[in-house]
């Protein structure tokens, strides 16, 4: 071979091997971009435990089928908002940007004992347990530390507020969630009187029990707002009865119906010294505590809620064990 041919082939050689370099060295630059999961043993669909500690306070959850229970709190439903923050949350946990190896480093990112301790189990197996520390800088991540180690890293989701919850409960206190638009007709009924008002195909309320006429559309509108996200304040204590809420008497309920041909019976028992009303769904054996200025929103008259009356937009209730 002559050697200009030599020298030809050795630097097409030299410039592939220089290609395959580049590539190399940018795969792995992207992996390292990507990070790893720093908890790889957890998957989402078989998570059923989440332990939070912190603040003196130990929270248990566990999932039951698709339901997940507050075991720390008599197995109650927990709110389903939170278990599905945390499981989503757990993807974006990555080894994509480490900050620190250094344990003195721990009191600053309040990944120490300040922090809160989240523990995730599969089973009778743990496969994550880490410190939630302070947020990060954006207000848009958080600072965490496995348990088991003394890295922190910064992941890009905020996880103080799901797992930080204070002394609210972590129960669920959806009374009812709807889309407003779904309802096409609602009824209450008290002592007094029952009232039908639905809507119309052209989209136009109308009261249809006791009487037939046009219904005010402003009133209607704080009617639907008000049924379609019914969130309680609390929950009755336990030594709490449908007797002694004054439930069982059922002469106070308001059913809503929906356009798939649902229907939901909520009905309001009396009301306690602080102004909570007693209301319980049908299917649903939590006795919840609403403020009465909501079924105030609720219950209105016909005399109110008739496009010629100019009656109050917030009329006095009579509610059980009232006359």
């Amino acid at each position: 071979m002559k050697p200009r041919t030599t020298l030809i082939l050795a630097a097409v050689l030299v410039v592939l091997v220089a290609i395959a370099a580049f590539f190399i060295s940018d795969r792995n630059r992207q992996e390292s971009s990507l990070g790893k999961p720093i908890f790889p043993a957890f998957t989402a669909a078989k998570a059923d435990g989440i332990e939070v500690r912190g603040g003196g306070t130990t929270i248990v959850l566990r999932r039951k089928g698709d339901t997940w229970l507050v075991a720390t709190e008599g197995n109650q439903p927990a709110d389903p908002k939170i278990p599905q923050q945390l499981i989503e949350a757990m993807d974006k946990l990555s080894t994509r940007t480490l900050i620190s190896i250094s344990r003195e480093t721990h009191t600053g990112f309040e990944v120490d004992s300040t922090g809160l301790t989240v523990g995730i189990s599969q089973g009778a197996k743990s496969v994550a347990e880490f410190v939630v520390g302070k947020p990060g800088p954006n207000g848009m991540s958080t600072y965490i530390r496995p348990v088991s180690g003394n890295e922190v890293y910064l992941v890009p989701v905020y996880l103080r507020t799901v797992v930080d919850r204070g002394p609210e409960t972590w129960r669920n206190r959806t009374v009812l969630e709807l889309e407003q638009a779904k309802i096409v007709s609602y009824t209450t009924r008290n002592a007094r009187e029952t009232v039908t008002v639905e809507k119309g195909k052209d989209g136009e309320w109308s009261i249809t029990a006791p009487t037939r006429e046009k219904a005010r559309p402003d009133l209607v509108g704080i009617v639907l707002r008000s049924l379609a996200t019914l969130r309680s304040s609390g929950f009755a204590d336990s030594t709490v009865t449908g007797s002694s809420s004054g439930l069982d008497a059922d002469t106070t309920a308001v059913v809503v119906k929906t356009d798939d041909g649902t229907s939901y019976t909520i009905h309001v028992g009396s009301t306690t010294p602080a102004n909570w009303s007693y209301t319980r769904k049908d299917g649903d054996p939590v006795i919840y505590l609403l403020p009465r200025s909501r079924w105030n929103a609720i219950f209105r008259p016909v005399s109110a809620l008739s496009v010629t009356s100019d009656a109050p937009v917030v009329p006095s209730f009579v509610f059980p064990g009232e006359k």
